[in-house]
């Protein structure tokens, strides 16, 4: 395992989800924004310590609002997820969602064949490509 360089300063913020219990995983830039464990997610075992599991497809991790979360000209989003299986479809790994509203999101298209990033500016979504 390679290890990366990782400065929490220069982060908005940052889930490392290895606390291995309890309802939040805390944000470790320590800007606040933790995030609530939600549905049939569970913690199980990661590489490092513990993982967010996510089987059945009905577990979440939710967090915000919060000026950290809005999308900006320029940014970057970083995601590690291992899959047990092929995605059947429109399976989403990353939100951000007020109401009904998805500003942007990452999520495997039908097939599960690619994960692609969308952002939406002023009602279209743009296709961030896979």
């Amino acid at each position: 395992m390679v290890d990366g360089v990782v400065r929490n300063h220069d982060l908005l913020v940052r889930w490392t989800f290895d606390e291995g219990n309890g309802t939040v995983a805390q944000d470790a830039t320590g800007n606040g924004v933790d995030a609530t464990i939600k549905g049939s997610a569970q913690w199980g075992s990661g590489i490092s310590r513990s993982a967010l599991d996510l089987t059945g497809n009905s577990g979440w991790a939710q967090a915000g609002p919060h000026e950290n979360l809005k999308g900006k000209p320029e940014h970057t989003i970083a995601l590690w997820f291992k899959s047990m299986a092929t995605q059947q479809g429109w399976s989403q790994l990353l939100c951000k969602r007020e109401d009904l509203f998805s500003y942007y999101f990452i999520q495997f298209d039908e097939g599960g064949n690619t994960a692609n990033a969308y952002y939406r500016f002023q009602a279209k979504y743009l296709d961030g490509g896979a």
